[in-house]
């Protein structure tokens, strides 16, 4: 345990960082591994990877991650080893500095974009986003040897991250326009007046710097003058006595003007990101290695299921490294429980073609094809089930209140006996 980012918000408490690997779509984790909270990513995939391609006991897989997976070593050590992968660049280094004049050649029309659509389980199809790829070799060590590879660099816009990035924007905008208006208030009581047209300018430098609106707005202001006329020395003032003009200056910020033309061009590079691949184009097209991606099973979310309800291992009050590592290895055997127990749920429901109702709160009449695990235990931990203990003279026996019928059905569908439940009369001594 050692003290590292928490992305709890709690970095008195020292960290532990767990790697996982997970098959999709399913999600069922195929290897973990532990290490100390301080360490760095790239140096762990490589090992979890070849553990679970050893698990597996095959090549030809496809690995996907986030960013901080893309790292050369580990995407040569994928490659090198006949696996495919499919995953982002984190926007810094080289990839930060080549993202414009990728995006500023789709903007000025040099370089044709693909739309990009998606097929819902209705069968409705929408657009998503648009994007275009092209090829780059790629060279790395692989296990001591010169290892070169082509790898597929896709620059993609989804159209939903655009829009957030747009409205991000749009709300800095308006943060940016009240906090320089603020700089210079009405003249009123306890009202500082801005006198110094150099301090305002920097204040609404920094305002647009800290917003990240430098470019976008155009701040205008004034300079006021109050003239009083105040003779010189004490006393009444008479004929002939020396005086002078005492001038109060104040700024007045007048107006913030949006450049739209500049917003306008802004908002058409919001979005873009980058992923990379080695998968055969002829198998695979963009729009397909998009869906793929954006498709997998986020392993955040099971991430976030042993941090909280209904596991919840947070925090840890254990000191030593075995309890750790049990502990947590424990808690990845739940979650492959938990796990299992969902994907089961869905693929009969699928199966049947049936929905499930009675699991929201509040909500009776809701149905649902695709439950989470979560959600069908908070529902059988609401359920009301009863044993009863009678006892007359030399007579006694235990009684089972009748099973819902909400849980005999998720009985049947992990395929489990109501006698776990009717069995407790007969066992009770």
């Amino acid at each position: 345990m050692q003290l590292g980012h928490s992305k709890d918000h709690r970095p008195d408490l020292p960290q532990l960082k767990l790697m996982a690997a997970a098959a999709q779509p399913s999600g069922l984790l195929l290897a973990t591994d532990l290490h100390p909270g301080n360490a760095a990513d790239d140096p762990l995939d490589v090992p979890l990877i070849r553990r679970a391609r050893a698990q597996l006991g095959r090549n030809g897989l496809r690995s996907a991650g986030d960013c901080k997976r893309a790292a050369l070593a580990t995407r040569a050590d994928i490659a090198g080893h006949q696996d495919s992968y499919l995953m982002p660049l984190p926007l810094t280094g080289e990839t930060r500095q080549a993202l414009p004049g990728w995006v500023n050649a789709v903007v000025t029309g040099a370089q044709e974009v693909v739309l990009l659509y998606a097929t819902d389980d209705q069968g409705t199809v929408s657009l998503f986003g648009a994007g275009y790829e092209f090829e780059r070799p790629c060279a790395a060590v692989v296990d001591g040897k010169a290892f070169t590879w082509v790898e597929r660099v896709q620059v993609v816009r989804p159209f939903a991250l655009a829009r957030r990035q747009g409205a991000g924007l749009e709300e800095r905008l308006r943060r940016a326009a009240e906090e320089v208006r603020r700089l210079t208030p009405a003249v009123g009581r306890g009202q500082q007046q801005s006198r110094d047209e150099a301090r305002l300018r920097a204040a609404v430098a920094g305002i647009l710097e800290r917003l990240r609106v430098t470019g976008y707005l155009v701040v205008s202001w004034e300079r006021e003058e109050r003239r009083r006329k105040c003779y010189e020395g004490r006393g009444r003032p008479g004929p002939g006595r020396a005086w002078h003009w005492e001038v109060a200056v104040r700024y007045q910020v007048t107006a913030v003007e949006r450049l739209e033309e500049v917003i306008a061009e802004a908002k058409y590079r919001h979005g873009w990101r980058v992923q990379v691949a080695n998968l055969p184009q002829e198998r695979w097209s963009l729009q397909e290695c998009v869906l793929i991606y954006n498709g997998g099973r986020s392993l955040g979310r099971d991430f976030h299921v042993p941090k909280d309800v209904p596991l919840g291992i947070r925090p840890l009050y254990v000191r030593e490294d075995e309890q750790i590592i049990g502990l947590t290895r424990l808690l990845t055997i739940a979650l492959r429980l938990l796990t299992s127990f969902e994907l089961t749920v869905r693929a009969k429901l699928a199966t049947a073609s049936e929905e499930l109702a009675g699991l929201y709160e509040g909500q009776p009449k809701r149905k649902t094809s695709r439950p989470t695990a979560t959600r069908l235990l908070k529902a059988i931990a609401r359920m009301g089930v009863t044993l009863t203990h009678v006892s007359a003279e030399d007579n006694s026996r235990w009684y089972v209140s009748a099973l819902p019928a909400l849980l005999l059905r998720i009985l049947a569908l992990i395929g489990l006996s109501p006698t776990l439940y009717t069995g407790l009369a007969g066992n009770t001594g």
